[in-house]
């Protein structure tokens, strides 16, 4: 008997631009599932509001989104607020962002692989300036003799499924539909702006290798932007707080490895690499006589000389 599923879906918002929120609603309203119960809008102090954008649907459409308003306090902050703000009867979880967009057949394709089983759900995307997908980019090539009967191009993973998710960032976050429970009490850290969601997969996913199943298809769409991340080029502070972030994180994912695993060994020298990076980066700055945050180079020296351990 297939179980009805009822999802909600988290979107964090702070855009300086026009019309994003509205193109990353319409294809959720474009779905072929009816399993949306919900769309939570969590509106970031955004100097563009929600309000706004949501003035362009139905009203029975905006029946269906919930609005969230808070100062703002970063995109991790607000999936928070949007975990916080689920109503009591949905049972999945989907995350969308603001830049992004679905394919049609994403919902569904999920919902097909909840009912064999799955905790957490992910799928393909490219970026809409890319030819190339991120698992093409990730080498994301799964046996096609393993290829679930249910479902359109659906796999369960198999392999150590954080390790790989660390190592090839093959998991996009508006690709992610997971089981409420799976979350449970866990949050996004909103104390670092990079790696973030990485690590919040880790957390949740930890142990839940069995039950991971994605597709193979490219069901996100992710639209350039001006975010954090695209902000964050060669020799900008912002490539400087990426850096020290990443550097952070990985004293969490420390406790995933298990000892003289690849993963571990992985980690080392991913540290390594993260502070010649940082060196080269800051070094730069220095040469050509520009901002150094003393703050931040004091916080990566402290953390550069903390032991990697186990907590």
């Amino acid at each position: 008997m297939v179980t009805a599923r009822r999802i909600a879906v988290i979107i964090p918002y702070y855009q300086k631009r026009e019309g994003l929120l509205s193109e990353a609603l319409k294809s959720v309203f474009a779905q072929t599932s009816p399993s949306v119960a919900c769309i939570i809008v969590v509106d970031d102090g955004s100097p563009h509001p929600a309000t706004a954008e949501l003035r362009n649907f139905s009203a029975s459409e905006r029946s269906r989104i919930i609005l969230v308003e808070q100062k703002n306090a970063g995109v991790s902050a607000a999936r928070n607020k949007g975990i916080d703000s689920l109503p009591p009867h949905v049972d999945l979880v989907a995350f969308l962002d603001p830049d992004d967009c679905w394919s049609p057949n994403h919902v569904s394709n999920a919902i097909a692989g909840f009912e064999l089983g799955a905790t957490f759900y992910f799928s393909d995307f490219r970026r809409d300036n890319s030819d190339t997908t991120r698992f093409e980019r990730s080498r994301v090539h799964p046996d096609p003799a393993k290829k679930l009967k249910t479902g359109d191009n659906l796999y369960r993973y198999e392999g150590d499924v954080v390790f790989d998710m660390v190592r090839s960032t093959m998991i996009g976050t508006s690709t992610v539909i997971m089981q409420r429970d799976l979350i449970g009490n866990r949050r996004f850290r909103d104390d670092i702006s990079a790696s973030e969601d990485l690590l919040f997969w880790a957390t949740c996913l930890f142990g839940q290798g069995e039950h991971v199943i994605f597709s193979t298809n490219c069901e996100a769409i992710y639209r350039s932007s001006d975010g954090l991340i695209s902000s964050a080029v060669w020799g900008s502070i912002r490539n400087l707080e990426v850096i020290y972030d990443k550097l952070l994180v990985l004293h969490e994912f420390i406790n995933f490895a298990t000892s003289n695993s690849p993963f571990q060994d992985w980690i080392f020298a991913e540290r390594r690499r993260l502070g010649h990076d940082f060196y080269i980066n800051a070094r730069h700055r220095a040469l050509h006589l520009k901002f150094l945050s003393p703050r931040l180079l004091v916080k990566f020296i402290q953390c550069w000389l903390t032991p990697l351990q186990r907590s």
